[in-house]
């Protein structure tokens, strides 16, 4: 319950889903009170299906959306990825300079293995502090991929 006080983007639903079953549970209980409530007859026969189709329709659009939104954000990463690996020479360091207006929960830096075998060591453009590691990457281009405009090019370090 303590997730539910934080501000969170609407596709940042991680953390809720613990407590999704509690709350579904809660809202049938509530549900079937006012059923049984109800006298006999008071209840007309159609209600019961069409509030399963309303669910099912929720559910349904829920699933759609988080899948388009989901679909768009690994876009961008796999585009950053296909780019890494058209770039034409080899080996090299790839910065990565992010935008300022960004998707805080995509990272493009992302490194695995033995960093002295690898074709691309991806890293955060540091500005000036660049030429530190570029020192450490002997023989590696230097490429710097810019988020904002989604383009490489290589730097002169």
């Amino acid at each position: 319950m303590a997730y539910l006080s934080q501000a969170q983007t609407s596709d940042w639903i991680l953390y809720y889903l613990e407590v999704m079953p509690v709350l579904a549970f809660t809202a049938a209980v509530g549900a079937a009170r006012v059923f049984r409530r109800l006298r006999p007859g008071a209840k007309p026969t159609w209600l019961e299906p069409a509030l399963a189709l309303g669910l099912m329709g929720l559910v349904v659009s829920d699933v759609v959306v988080a899948r388009r939104k989901l679909s768009g954000m690994s876009a961008e990463i796999r585009l950053f990825h296909e780019g890494v690996a058209k770039l034409p020479k080899k080996p090299n360091v790839v910065f990565v300079r992010y935008a300022p207006q960004r998707h805080m929960d995509i990272a493009l830096v992302e490194n695995r293995g033995m960093l002295q075998n690898a074709e691309s060591w991806i890293v955060h453009d540091r500005g000036a502090d660049d030429l530190r590691l570029y020192a450490l990457a002997r023989g590696r281009t230097a490429y710097v991929f810019d988020e904002k405009t989604g383009q490489f090019y290589e730097a002169k370090p």
